[in-house]
């Protein structure tokens, strides 16, 4: 996997090492098809194979190739694992099928072609039935959420596979977006389904009328969501911070339609109600830490409860909190002015991509960083430096393929001594943000590594080298809040057992 990927993953969305080897991979140029792996990812639908999708030479018709055109630049891709449909009919011991569905992060997004100025950030297969994400899980992270269940797997169980075990055993599951949402939260220790958008955890049949009326019929689970409809079940919702009213009342839809086809089926449904300002279940774990998010999931409302607090909240807004309702005219128009360039940053934009050219390696390296490190921190429209970064870091998507390429060619050694003070920064913020009992884990688990025999090509190596250095720059006060590590295990181990 790509160094830009596993930071995206592991450090940026505190998913575990393990859980992002099994579950995501980069895509590549493959030789031997003459193509990217990215089209196979994608278009597999058996519709592809149909003349109509096909010029006589077997050739993707042109309107495919070129709204794919994007996924030559490549990207990571996520699958979405094992089809739950095909548990209750698994002998002792069978594996579950596996689906061939997933997401692709690309390298270049596409253009949304009704919304300019936006992009698709997550790319699904066309022409076939949604899924949603049951991710692999590795065995100690499995152990871990079966202990913490309570619940006693049999070594057929096992061999079935950790997502067989949370349908058999009525396990308790969290309810997410996305699959790095649903990694980050399985490496907490939380069985968690990714759903890959948040209406998407139900259906509704559409039919025409006589006189060609689209008629919506009745809501029902999705068909891959349904068979963890079990009575008895916990299963928490945990959804997006939003501030934009339209998207939380979105939200709020969505999880009320979900949870109460739910209910029906015998299920305990309650909400993890995100505080902000981090927006997803990710990012609160990497600024808070895990057992900030453990005391908000041990807080979680009960569905009719999150409902009136969300009807209350709704009829307590005065009318000058309301947005001003546009219309999809003006919505357009305001669309099309932020996607339209002024004279003086189209000049900027030629300039900067001549400029680009005439850069060292080392310099496209540290310019790569900065912007990513700088919008993660700024986002006011008005600021002129963020309007000019801006006009930057569009030349830089633009060209994202051959920076990654150029990189990729970049002599290790340079390219780790520009990476490094970057990796410290963040490992040293990470270090600050951990609890106390976090903190324990991670000096046992570097003491531990350098302990034990390892291979100089080990993939761990040089990151732990890295961590070591910065625990060592940081050791006396590690040393006193490791003191207290043992009292506030103590303390987790309570919480986590509760539950």
């Amino acid at each position: 996997m790509q160094e830009v990927y596993w930071l995206e993953l592991v450090e940026e969305s505190a998913i575990h090492p393990d859980i992002a080897k099994l579950n995501f991979k980069t895509l590549q140029y493959d030789i031997a098809e003459g193509q990217h792996e990215a089209w196979g990812h994608l278009l597999y639908s058996e519709k592809f194979d149909e003349k109509t999708h096909r010029i006589n030479t077997g050739v993707l018709v042109k309107k495919w190739l070129d709204t794919y055109a994007h996924l030559d630049h490549g990207g990571w891709w996520c699958g979405a694992g094992v089809d739950p449909r095909s548990f209750l009919h698994l002998k002792a011991g069978q594996q579950p099928s596996t689906k061939l569905w997933g997401c692709l992060k690309p390298n270049n997004p596409r253009a949304k072609a009704d919304k300019p100025g936006k992009f698709i950030k997550y790319e699904h297969p066309p022409q076939v039935e949604g899924s949603i994400f049951l991710l692999d899980v590795p065995e100690h992270i499995a152990d871990k959420i079966y202990k913490k269940a309570g619940v006693e797997t049999s070594a057929s169980d096992r061999a079935s596979g950790f997502w067989y075990c949370v349908w058999k055993h009525n396990i308790p599951i969290t309810i997410t977006e996305g699959a790095k949402k649903a990694a980050s939260l399985l490496s907490q220790g939380h069985a968690t389904i990714g759903l890959p958008g948040i209406t998407t955890g139900y259906r509704r049949e559409k039919t025409v009328s006589e006189d060609g009326t689209i008629v919506k019929g009745d809501a029902h689970l999705h068909q891959e969501l349904a068979p963890f409809a079990t009575k008895g079940r916990s299963i928490k919702f945990c959804f997006d911070y939003e501030t934009k009213l339209e998207t939380k009342q979105n939200i709020e839809s969505a999880i009320s339609t979900t949870g109460e086809l739910l209910h029906k089926a015998g299920v305990s449904v309650s909400v993890v109600d995100l505080p902000g300002p981090e927006k997803g279940a990710d990012d609160f774990i990497v600024a808070q830490g895990g057992l900030a998010y453990e005391k908000l999931s041990d807080q979680a409302m009960r569905l009719p409860e999150w409902r009136r607090l969300c009807r209350d909240m709704k009829y307590s807004r005065t009318q000058e909190e309301l947005p001003k309702r546009v219309t999809p005219q003006e919505r357009q128009q305001r669309l099309e002015a932020k996607a339209t360039m002024s004279p003086n940053a189209i000049a900027m934009l030629e300039k900067f991509r001549k400029q680009l050219k005439l850069l060292s390696d080392e310099d496209l390296a540290k310019l790569d960083l900065y912007i990513a490190d700088y919008f993660k921190e700024h986002e006011n429209e008005d600021d002129p430096q963020t309007q000019g970064l801006r006009v930057v870091r569009k030349v830089l998507r633009e060209q994202q393929a051959e920076i990654l390429e150029k990189l990729e060619k970049h002599k290790p050694e340079d390219k780790k001594e520009v990476l490094s003070s970057q990796t410290e920064i963040k490992i040293a913020e990470m270090i600050e943000k951990m609890t106390n009992e976090e903190l324990g884990d991670l000096v046992f688990e570097v003491m531990s590594y350098f302990k034990k025999p390892h291979e100089e090509n080990d993939p761990q190596l040089e990151r732990m080298k890295v961590i070591r250095g910065v625990m060592k720059s940081m050791k006396s006060k590690i040393i006193e809040r490791v003191a207290d590590y043992k009292e506030e295990l103590e303390q987790v181990e309570q919480i986590r057992l509760r539950h």
